[in-house]
């Protein structure tokens, strides 16, 4: 009986169940999924920005992303909480021919490597002995630095299934040729890999294999979309498909081609996946037309507004209401974090500490984004490594572990390169750069100029203390000048220095924009001249020895060092001169001088009385760039330098002022005079020019400069300093003009400049990188 009383109730338990079920079914239907497919295409990718916008316009957010290459990275920041326009700002902002290339700026590098970075058209690396070709591709530093900028916002998701929109990207794993297909890790190494775009970036590094541009195997990746859960694919596609024979060009673009056959074979069989698809009208432009980024974000917008009726009547079936605007997106700007732990990966050769001391974060600090960004440019800095990267992910508490991975160079390499210029001739200069050669944290530079005017260097540094923020440096210098004097503007001799000088000193390193020095050195100067204009005939030369300390304050903050736009130069150098020694040695055959005077006599009776007790020069430079406009610039500067000594008669170690390059740090260009042409123990100097960018390569200088200068007075007879010539009969008027060419082979210059005080025209070409502390 109880058996035949369960039952029913049972059976009329299970019919209400069923009736709620279905009830709910009927209230909350499944929502139709909206997928949406970016392509890759260099460039073109961009168009993919103004599709987004239009469909925002319309109500339509998908519901899941996936991407390749170009079409990656706007999906990537898309699905990361970004707005359409908060992604035309971000194209609008990124310097595309600065982060696709390895140009880094001069102001990301170290101040004690500054010197000598980017100055040479070859870089041989050195590998257990042998040199190695260079790879020639980009390293894509500042393509990672943007990258992981704009995806700081991801790293507090453990998945791209919890994006705001769930997101895939495609990369091809070079090992075996298949698809990759990221699903969680860093954003920003994810979008690098699928944008590896071959014959042009290296490949991502992704610890157990090696990644390139996901366009090789899968431009398209439609599929990825139904996997996720969508129901209706939107499909932008500006990929380029098979080229004609005719319109592929280059060995790279047959490569490329060939390379994309796998992705193109399939296209068609993707295309037919979407409900919705879209092939912009790009074909004015190609995948390198980042210039043009303003024009392919329109015809990306008008493509969205050719499909807005489709994307009306897909909102109005989903219930969606037009906003008539876009989604406001997420804080561009966004907040400190915690970092409990550091890991450092890739160092072998430098030292975790002197990586740290420059990186300035440790445990438990909370920091910015931006403070993050400038402690990995510092490490960067040291130029000791083709790559660094950073990601953070979350680990406790709001707490985060940062996490920065480095690709260090060899620990040797050669570098070449040649110049020309009207005033040295040409030359080849090698550098042959050591790392950890004489000891941990340490730098070894041998350099040589090899012309008519040579030049070598021996430099050591080594980072020193228990955070290694300070650093000792020897060098060895050797000069040979030739360079003409003037009288009247006319060039009278040539006068023949040659100079070797040793100096050790302690140098500040930690940050990129400033540095500290002081140190002592020993010059050795032989100096003639050719045709005995100066000199009296039969002295072979005469020597000037020089023992000194030095302090000095340098600020460097321009972008680059021959071509800058921004930034500025600030130099102080104070110099005391403890010990000199004068001394004249005559031609081998000869005895005595015209006047009967001997070897001997010349140094007591002339020599001796010029030679200089203590005495002190002061020089201080301002030089900064300052943008007006996008290809406008002003370039104002000033300096000056004193001589400061007891002595009532002597000769002192000159200032050189004159000409279009700096040879050494304490040279000073003037335009309208020649290189050296004057030299004198005081002056004032200052000057007001403008820059024109023009095509992009080509900048043109042009304005005028003052020059005042005065011979050295005594500190107690002061009162007799000439003013009248300081300011009248020893002032210079110049002005001119110079055009400089970012070419291939280095900076190529000509310049023509004038001054008030005779009738002649300076003319000055340079091509290339020189040897000079500045080109």
């Amino acid at each position: 009986m109880k058996r035949n009383t369960i039952l029913p109730v049972l059976l009329f338990v299970l019919f209400c169940f069923h009736s709620f079920l279905q009830s709910q079914t009927n209230n909350n239907p499944v929502r139709t999924k909206i997928g949406l497919v970016l392509s890759g295409g260099g460039a073109k990718g961009i168009a993919h920005v103004g599709i987004i916008k239009a469909m925002e316009e319309e109500g339509l957010r998908p519901d899941f992303i996936a991407g390749t290459s170009m079409g990656s990275i706007i999906g990537g920041l898309y699905a990361t909480g970004y707005s359409a326009d908060q992604l035309d700002t971000i194209v609008r902002t990124i310097d595309w021919s600065l982060v696709l290339s390895n140009n880094i700026p001069l102001n990301f590098i170290s101040y004690e490597e500054k010197e000598y970075y980017n100055r040479y058209l070859v870089e041989f690396p050195i590998e257990k002995g042998k040199l190695k070709l260079p790879s020639g591709m980009i390293e894509g530093q500042m393509l990672s630095e943007v990258l992981t900028h704009y995806t700081w916002p991801a790293m507090k998701y453990e998945s791209f299934d919890d994006f705001p929109i769930p997101f895939r990207c495609i990369a091809t794993d070079v090992s075996d040729g298949k698809e990759i297909v990221f699903k969680d890790g860093p954003l920003s190494e994810a979008l690098r890999a699928s944008m590896s775009i071959p014959t042009a970036f290296t490949a991502a590094d992704l610890d157990t294999t090696l990644a390139v541009d996901g366009g090789v195997v899968n431009n398209f990746p439609v599929e990825e979309l139904f996997k996720m859960g969508a129901d209706i694919v939107i499909g932008v596609n500006v990929g380029d498909g098979f080229l004609p024979a005719e319109e592929i060009g280059s060995m790279a673009g047959i490569l490329m081609q060939v390379a994309m056959i796998p992705s193109l074979e399939r296209i068609a069989d993707q295309i037919k996946m979407c409900d919705i698809y879209i092939k912009p009208d790009l074909q004015n432009y190609s995948t390198a037309s980042f210039s043009n980024y303003s024009e392919i974000l329109e015809l990306g917008y008008k493509a969205g507004e050719k499909n807005r009726p489709k994307f009306k009547e897909l909102a109005e079936k989903l219930n969606k209401s037009p906003s008539g605007k876009g989604y406001n997106g997420i804080p561009m700007n966004p907040n400190a974090v915690k970092i409990s732990k550091i890991n450092l990966e890739g160092n072998i050769l430098v030292s975790e500490n002197l990586i740290l001391s420059k990186l300035g974060i440790v445990n438990d600090d909370t920091v910015a984004r931006e403070e993050i960004e400038e402690g990995v440019r510092r490490v960067f800095g040291i130029n000791s490594f083709n790559k660094v990267l950073y990601h953070i992910d979350k680990n406790y508490d709001d707490n985060y572990i940062l996490t920065v991975k480095m690709r260090e160079k060899p620990p040797a390499t050669l570098k070449a390169t040649v110049h020309y210029d009207n005033l040295f001739s040409a030359g080849i200069i090698l550098n042959l750069t050591l790392r950890n050669l004489l000891g941990k944290s340490s730098r070894t530079i041998i350099a040589g100029d090899i012309s008519n005017n040579p030049k070598f260097r021996f430099d050591y540094l080594k980072y020193i203390g228990a955070k290694e923020k300070i650093a000792f440096d020897f060098r060895y210098d050797f000069t040979n000048e030739e360079i003409p004097t003037y009288s009247g503007g006319k060039a009278i001799d040539i006068q023949i220095s040659r100079q070797q000088t040793f100096s050790l000193g302690l140098i500040t390193t930690q940050s990129l924009k400033h540095s500290f020095y002081i140190g002592a050195g020993y010059q050795f100067n032989k100096e003639k001249t050719r045709f005995a204009t100066i000199l009296p005939e039969g002295i072979k030369h005469i020597n000037f020895d020089l023992f000194k300390l030095n302090f000095s304050f340098s600020a460097n903050q321009l972008n680059d060092r021959n071509y800058p736009t921004k930034g500025r130069e600030i130099l102080v150098i104070g110099e005391t001169f403890l010990k000199s020694k004068y001394d004249a040695k005559f031609e081998n055959d000869i005895d005595t001088l015209n006047g009967g005077l001997t070897e001997q006599e010349i140094n007591d009776l002339i020599l001796k009385p010029l030679t200089p007790n203590i005495y002190g020069k002061i020089q201080v430079r301002y030089y900064e760039v300052i943008p007006i406009a996008p290809k406008f610039q002003i370039i104002p500067g000033i300096s000056a330098g004193v001589t400061l000594s007891l002595d009532s008669a002597a000769s002192f170690d000159d200032y050189r002022i004159g000409g279009n390059q700096l040879v050494k740090i304490t040279d000073n260009r003037f335009m309208g005079l020649n290189f050296a042409e004057v030299r004198d123990q005081n002056f004032l100097k200052a000057g007001l020019f403008f820059q024109n960018v023009l095509f992009g390569n080509l900048f043109l200088k042009y304005g005028a400069n003052l020059l005042l200068h005065h011979q050295y007075v005594a500190l107690d007879r002061i009162d007799s300093f000439n003013f009248k010539e300081f300011f009248d009969e020893n002032s210079v008027f110049g002005y001119g003009a110079q055009l400089t060419y970012k070419s291939p082979l280095g900076p190529i210059s000509g310049g023509i400049s004038r001054n008030t005080r005779d009738s002649y025209f300076r003319y000055y070409l340079a091509i290339g990188f020189s040897f000079n502390y500045t080109d």
